[in-house]
């Protein structure tokens, strides 16, 4: 499996999120159109194992999967 992802990282909420780059939220690295803001920004596409450094690595008080992913990927939200 060649699957990419991303980690969104969101300033006012001080988190970061991995998303897989199909993930209707992540939109690959896009977001949500209808969402367009400048809280945050997109890193990837990246590894999977490379999502999760860089996500841990963003100094954020919150660091999780996105929960619409997590459970695609049968996971837990906090499994970073």
């Amino acid at each position: 499996m060649n699957t990419e992802f991303y980690v969104y990282i969101n300033e006012p909420n001080n988190k970061a999120l991995i998303h897989e780059a199909e993930c209707s939220y992540c939109n690959h690295g896009e977001g949500l159109t209808s969402m367009k803001s400048n809280n945050g920004t997109w890193v990837g596409p990246l590894k999977k194992s490379r999502a999760i450094v860089k996500a841990t690595q963003s100094g954020k008080n919150r660091v999780q999967w996105c929960a619409y992913c997590a459970k695609r990927l049968r996971i837990s939200v906090d499994d970073v």
